[in-house]
């Protein structure tokens, strides 16, 4: 069982095979009845590691669903009733504790039935309390996980829609930009001394941005093909620049 635990704790995938499943189901009651024999040979009822049995049911129910651990509960409490039953009827010979318990307690019937009783609330009660943990718990990490897929899908349109502006904005700074050089080379006429600097001005802040929307467009395309582009650059430059 704790193997079986280990595995659906690595697991990424929400589905569970029918061969997973059916080891489950198997593996559960076999472990449970081997658990039983072991206590017959060491003390039945009077092995206070009878209580062993709440580890099993504390694992079924959180690989399994809540009427499947409640199905594995049943089970144990009849499993080990037979075994007290017997043991009470002298059917299959009882073997007491020597040196644990002053005398054999498996035919002392209040003793019996307090100890049954105790074991049988017991397993339910730690079923349903696991039960009820595990199953919020699987309803939060549901949750989580569709809360991630609709960021995912947001940040995705987001992505889209930056891309769609700034590809605008690019087109719209190279029309200046190229208006700005037709003026800064005197094609359409003299320029005094402080028109010159405020055109040079201009088109130097252009450029700057024309690099700026180039960068934030490599970005977006790489953010949105999951990518990375790795170069080399100079951390003067980039911090001058």
């Amino acid at each position: 069982m704790l193997l079986l635990l280990n595995h659906f704790a690595k697991r990424k995938d929400k589905a569970q095979g029918p061969s997973v499943k059916r080891i489950i189901n198997l593996q559960t009651p076999t472990d449970l009845l081997i658990l039983t024999v072991l206590l017959h040979f060491s003390g039945g009822i009077e092995n206070p590691f009878i209580f062993y049995f709440i580890f099993h049911m504390i694992i079924a129910s959180i690989l399994l669903p809540v009427k499947g651990s409640y199905f594995r509960a049943t089970f144990a409490v009849l499993v080990f009733g037979l075994l007290i039953l017997l043991e009470y009827s002298q059917l299959i010979p009882h073997y007491c504790l020597k040196g644990f318990m002053t005398h054999c307690l498996h035919r002392n019937g209040l003793y019996v039935l307090g100890t049954y009783f105790v074991f049988t609330t017991a397993m339910y009660i730690v079923v349903y309390m696991t039960s009820y943990i595990a199953t919020r718990l699987k309803k939060a990490e549901e949750a989580h996980r569709e809360a991630n897929i609709l960021l995912r899908k947001k940040d995705l349109i987001k992505d889209e829609y930056v891309l769609r502006v700034t590809h605008d904005i690019k087109g719209h700074l190279a029309a200046i930009q190229g208006c700005l050089d037709v003026v800064a080379r005197k094609l359409v006429g003299p320029l005094n001394e402080r028109q010159q600097d405020f055109i040079n001005r201009a088109d130097d802040r252009t450029h700057k941005l024309v690099h700026f929307v180039k960068t934030l467009l490599k970005l977006t395309k790489l953010r949105i093909s999951n990518s990375l582009e790795m170069d080399v650059f100079s951390l003067k430059n980039t911090i001058y620049d």
